[in-house]
């Protein structure tokens, strides 16, 4: 294991200077930002200061690691689900808000069954799509005891 110097920023933007223990740059960049510091700048003791190239490299592919990890963690905790109203509840609100307007200032002057529509025939739709699967599952069964009954 390699010692590296660096110089770091904290929550409240102090600059921090300690070394850390690590096998390598990307290794260290993750220490310190374990230890809650934002590297500024990270020397293996031993070598010379790094070029800026150098520190954008590190700080890219810091970076980049991080991003994997945070997308890593946001796959695993969503598992599947997805959050948010949708469209037929922002459609929903829309016809709410424009037949209840401000003051006098109502747009629609539809029936509230026309209001809260987006919500029904959403529902409709639904029911109807997992009513056609069902009959078209119940003719294939029918077919199938048809087709038994043919063999025998």
């Amino acid at each position: 294991m390699d010692t590296f110097k660096y110089d770091a920023m904290d929550s409240s933007g102090q600059e921090v200077t300690d070394t850390v223990e690590a096998m390598h740059v990307e290794d260290a960049i993750s220490k310190i930002r374990d230890r809650g510091y934002f590297a500024t700048q990270i020397v293996r003791q031993g070598e010379k200061k790094p070029t800026p190239v150098q520190v954008a490299v590190s700080r890219i592919r810091a970076g980049k690691k991080l991003k994997e990890r945070v997308m890593s963690e946001k796959s695993s905790s969503s598992s599947g689900k997805s959050s948010g109203i949708g469209f037929v509840g922002l459609l929903t609100i829309l016809f709410i808000a424009l037949k209840l307007g401000v003051g006098n200032t109502a747009v629609m002057g539809w029936s509230w069954w026309w209001v809260i529509s987006p919500i029904w025939i959403s529902l409709g739709v639904t029911l109807g799509i997992i009513a056609i699967v069902m009959f078209v599952m119940l003719v294939l069964v029918l077919i199938g005891h048809w087709v038994d009954k043919l063999k025998d």
